[in-house]
């Protein structure tokens, strides 16, 4: 009985001296956080080993994650990876489509980007370089005539189907004008005007000779198919060309002087207004119109292709400027110490434990052979 005694005790305090030094060391490795001194001597063992080692676990560290994690290699598999273009581009269209949603205006990106004064500023600025261009193009194409100006396929396509268009659409409006009744009416008061202008015996019996609106339902009647014959149409066709050639081979600038200096000015400063302000109201979706979901996914295609080719030759250089070895240095330098314990007794609070665990069971085994052999020689 007492032999066993013995050995359980030993066993016991086996137990108890390798649990207790697993715990003390793992202890260690964290604390103390700070050397400790009495008077001038420094504790050994102060600080624990990582707050010790900090620096050199951090620049090992540092080395580690630039050397072989995050290397040139990998960065660009992962951001030149089919995949993780294709979400990088789902997303962005997402996003893309989300905003246009809202109806954003070119004018409130713009004043978001930069500020309401300055908006105001852009869209002066805008207005006057709109202006001044209109006026030095007006100016550059003053010596030029229309026939230089217009392409030859819309000068043929004016010549050959426009102006017989429009001369017979003249004629016809003119022949359903005259044969209205605002057109008797005008027929009957130039009638009138022109037998009071007459001398002599038309004057005096045209009166009893002619009933007024019979005279004019005469004139209707025979001028009216007049007008509408294939004759006149041909006649009037001719006579338009025979115009638009004297006019095309006119100088813009006569006709801008025949308008008018200031005149012209003013029209294109109304244009250039004109043409900004609504510019800058209408909401981006609208301008992108019905094929703006496509253009999206092309502009987001084209874009990522560009950054790509972009970045492929630069890596290298931009891993470098970084230094991320550095970078991870200095950050975990700035780690404090009972952060980096905690965070390691989070993550492997379980498996500590088992280290002291196995470190009281070594020992308790110790202690029976311990036992066993005292037992034996004595």
């Amino acid at each position: 009985m007492e032999q066993l005694l013995i050995i359980m005790l030993m066993i016991i305090i086996g137990a108890l001296i390798g649990g207790f030094t697993n715990f003390l060391a793992i202890c260690m490795l964290f604390r103390p956080h700070r050397t400790i001194y009495i008077g001038r001597w420094r504790v050994p063992f102060t600080p624990g080993l990582i707050p010790k080692r900090k620096e050199e676990l951090a620049e090992q560290l540092g080395h580690l994650v630039s050397n072989h994690l995050v290397t040139k290699e990998a960065v660009a598999g992962k951001l030149f990876d089919p995949h993780f273009k294709r979400e990088v581009h789902l997303r962005l269209q997402k996003a893309i489509e989300r905003w246009l949603a809202q109806k954003p205006t070119l004018g409130q990106l713009v004043e978001g980007a930069c500020g309401k004064n300055e908006w105001a500023e852009v869209i002066h600025y805008i207005k006057e370089r709109l202006n001044q261009a209109g006026q030095a193009g007006l100016h550059q194409l003053g010596a030029y005539s229309i026939a230089q100006i217009l392409p030859p396929s819309l000068l043929n396509k004016l010549e050959g189907e426009l102006i017989p268009t429009i001369s017979n659409h003249l004629l016809k409006g003119l022949a359903g004008f005259l044969n209205s009744s605002d057109g008797g009416h005008l027929l009957g008061e130039l009638l009138e005007r022109f037998l009071n202008q007459r001398q002599g015996w038309l004057r005096l019996f045209s009166p009893l000779l002619f009933r007024e609106e019979r005279l004019v339902q005469m004139i209707q009647q025979e001028l009216v198919p007049l007008i509408s014959h294939p004759l006149a149409v041909e006649t009037m066709a001719s006579l338009l060309k025979k115009e638009w050639e004297r006019l095309k081979n006119r100088p813009v600038e006569t006709w801008l002087k025949s308008v008018g200096e200031e005149s012209v000015q003013q029209v294109v400063r109304q244009l250039a207004d004109r043409a900004v302000s609504p510019l800058f109201q209408q909401p981006i979706d609208e301008w992108l119109g019905e094929k703006g979901k496509e253009m999206v996914d092309q502009g987001l295609k084209a874009g990522l292709d560009h950054v790509e080719e972009w970045l492929k030759p630069r890596i290298g250089t931009m891993l470098d400027r970084l230094d991320l070895a550095h970078l991870v240095a200095e950050r975990v330098k700035g780690f404090p110490v009972e952060r980096v314990e905690a965070l390691v007794l989070a993550i492997a609070r379980r498996e500590l434990y088992m280290i002291t665990y196995l470190g009281a069971i070594l020992g308790g085994t110790i202690g029976f052979v311990q036992g066993l052999i005292a037992l034996i020689l004595g």
